[in-house]
């Protein structure tokens, strides 16, 4: 009587652990999704976060590379005046017609933050507060 009833429980378990597990067209056993989840809630998002360190006339780094889709800036002032952190299309140092997003007033000691989505190409990034860019507070952004 015990050897049917242990003959039974594991018949339940094997029964049961099959039911649990899906056998896809490859053969390989896994999970299926939650009903009604999205395709693309198992791909997390692709993003970066970049640090910058503004001081008198100069960002450190001078070149960032980041993957395309969302990035984080942040901008940390450990210089003794005000900065600001822009982004423009392409290499050069354009109007506002070529300003992608910036971050004004950026006191001494203060981090801002700034989030983009950026699609491959290569940007430029520069303080444009009077003179700083002329004076090397400039840097290349490359999106792959």
């Amino acid at each position: 009587m015990k050897r049917i009833a242990v003959a039974l429980v594991a018949m339940a378990l094997m029964a049961f652990l099959g039911a649990c597990s899906k056998k896809s067209e490859s053969g390989v056993s896994g999970t299926s999704a939650t009903a009604g989840a999205p395709a693309t809630a198992a791909t997390p998002a692709k993003s970066s976060e970049v640090k910058i360190v503004a001081t008198e006339h100069q960002f450190s780094p001078k070149e960032v590379t980041v993957t395309a889709g969302p990035t984080k800036f942040l901008i940390k002032n450990e210089g003794k005046i005000e900065h600001e952190f822009e982004i423009f299309k392409g290499t050069e140092l354009g109007g506002h017609d070529d300003l992608i997003d910036e971050v004004e007033d950026i006191a001494p000691g203060i981090t801002r933050e700034l989030k983009v989505d950026l699609k491959p190409g290569t940007y430029a990034f520069a303080c444009m507060l009077p003179g700083h860019s002329e004076q090397g507070q400039r840097g290349i952004l490359t999106v792959t």
